[in-house]
This record gives structure tokens, C-alpha cells and sequence, in this order.
């Protein structure tokens, strides 16, 4: 039960990217774990079930979070 602000840090240390997003859009907590290699099953894990859509980039150093259509 995390704040969701922890959460980015902990990804971020895990993997090594940092995100960009709209400041309203990220709100809330996060129950859960994401202990997998890929990042991108990570990112899946954390934020499809929060209704986020991800963007990583080319380089996977960066990850752009925006709200699903």
C-alpha cells in the first residue's frame, strides 16, 4: 500500500528510468509487487489496472505515462 510517488522511485532504482507524466494524472496508492526482470511487464503490472497507458523510450530510460483511451 505504497504511495504511488514510491513506487515510480522504486522502478526507477530497479530499473533506471524516469518517467514523465501530467502531475494530476499519477494520485493515489499502489497494492501490489512487480518483481519481474522485464520492465515491461513491470509497467503492466503497475499501471494498467491503475487505467494508465506507458510509452518507453527507444533507449528504455525513459518511460512517458499518460491516461488510456
Amino acid at each position: 500500500n505504497a504511495e504511488i510517488s514510491e513506487v515510480l522511485q522504486e522502478l526507477d532504482i530497479y530499473y533506471g528510468v524516469s518517467f514523465n507524466f501530467e502531475p494530476n494524472l499519477i494520485q493515489g496508492h499502489y497494492s501490489g509487487t512487480f518483481v519481474h526482470n522485464k520492465l515491461e511487464l513491470a509497467l503492466k503490472s503497475v499501471f494498467v489496472p491503475m487505467g494508465l497507458a506507458y510509452e518507453i523510450s527507444e533507449d528504455q530510460k525513459t518511460v512517458v505515462l499518460h491516461a488510456s483511451n
